[in-house]
């Protein structure tokens, strides 16, 4: 998964070969990503944070929507087909004023 903004990659992770992302796993990502947003780029925290994903289970948990809530993200659901030749779910990070 990579976290983004237009100038840059924000934190990626590759989980290894076999191993599923489950909804705990992707909350602790989402807390990750937060600190890494607020140690390297704080002039973003103070912007709106947007996610765009898909559908996938992990994405959806209850766990994650309880750590979209606690971080203040809003987030965007995108449809696979939309994603052009990606065959994995993504997610993508930008900002809005």
């Amino acid at each position: 998964m990579m976290f983004w903004y237009a100038k840059s990659v924000i934190i990626g992770d590759f989980l290894e070969k076999g191993k599923t992302i489950t909804g705990q796993y992707y909350s602790e990502l989402l807390y990750c990503f937060d600190k890494k947003l607020e140690e390297t780029r704080p002039h973003l925290m103070r912007k709106k944070v947007l996610l765009h994903q898909d559908d996938a289970p992990a994405h959806s948990s209850g766990v994650v929507a309880a750590k979209l809530h606690e971080l203040h993200y809003e987030v965007q659901m995108l449809q696979l087909s939309l994603l052009l030749g990606v065959l994995h779910s993504s997610v993508a990070f930008v900002t809005s004023q």
